[in-house]
């Protein structure tokens, strides 16, 4: 296949750029980020272990390890720094910085989708899928304390969350003129219209998405089962 002309390079290069899209994140335990690892701005490959991303980050209680997020990141971006915000803690003693949250769910799939509800993959309309789509309904079980028996069946749930944050932080924006590393730069320059290969190959070294913002801290789950709200016709 022939080398595409300079003008749609020029073009493939701005629509990989929309396609490195956001990712906001929340975690659950106490957790000073890795300034190597989780870092707004850098890149994250959400596709490659699509359905098995709770593997890397972690989204539900393990007993048996200290990481918090261990999923490679990338950075991309040259001169990016200037625009990502990192609030300062207040001195005045705070009772509580977090959010109280509940929601009704009529079956466990709208479970799973209340439980991610603070994460956002752009151009995905199901988020939940990433970390959920490889769990089983054994799986699911556990991982939310829930009698397996209540999985296999129709039933309804509450959902109370309480979160309590920690550390955060967030893009401002992304420059329309900002600079890509010189690597990231070459090998968009190297992808070709129409090939899907050499997409998938850019994805795997740089990643499919960037990390737009992210937020740390301790929830504390309570999940009902109360087959009275359910609203069967």
């Amino acid at each position: 296949m022939k080398r595409v002309p300079a003008f749609y390079r020029m073009w493939c290069r701005a629509q990989l750029l929309v396609l490195l899209a956001t990712v906001t994140v929340s975690y659950t335990q106490d957790f000073e980020p890795d300034e190597n690892t989780l870092k707004v701005g850098r890149s994250i490959d959400i596709f490659t272990r699509y359905g098995y991303l709770s593997l890397s980050i972690k989204v539900v209680p393990r007993n048996d390890s200290s990481w918090i997020f261990r999923e490679p990141t990338i950075d991309i971006f040259n001169g990016i720094d200037p625009f990502a915000v990192y609030p300062t803690r207040s001195n005045r003693k705070q009772v509580f910085n977090g959010d109280f949250h509940m929601e009704f769910c009529d079956n466990v799939k709208q479970l799973l989708q209340a439980y991610f509800r603070h994460f956002s993959f752009e151009r995905l309309d199901k988020p939940w899928m990433a970390f959920t789509g490889s769990w089983a309904p054994e799986t699911i079980a556990r991982n939310l304390g829930i009698n397996s028996s209540f999985i296999h069946k129709d039933h309804c749930f509450v959902l109370v969350r309480l979160s309590r944050f920690r550390t955060n932080a967030e893009l401002t924006r992304v420059p329309n003129n900002v600079n890509l590393v010189d690597d990231v730069a070459s090998e968009i320059d190297n992808i070709k219209v129409g090939d899907a290969a050499s997409v998938i190959m850019f994805i795997k070294k740089y990643g499919s998405h960037y990390i737009h913002s992210y937020v740390t801290g301790n929830s504390m789950y309570q999940r009902n089962l109360d087959p009275e709200i359910c609203s069967h016709p």
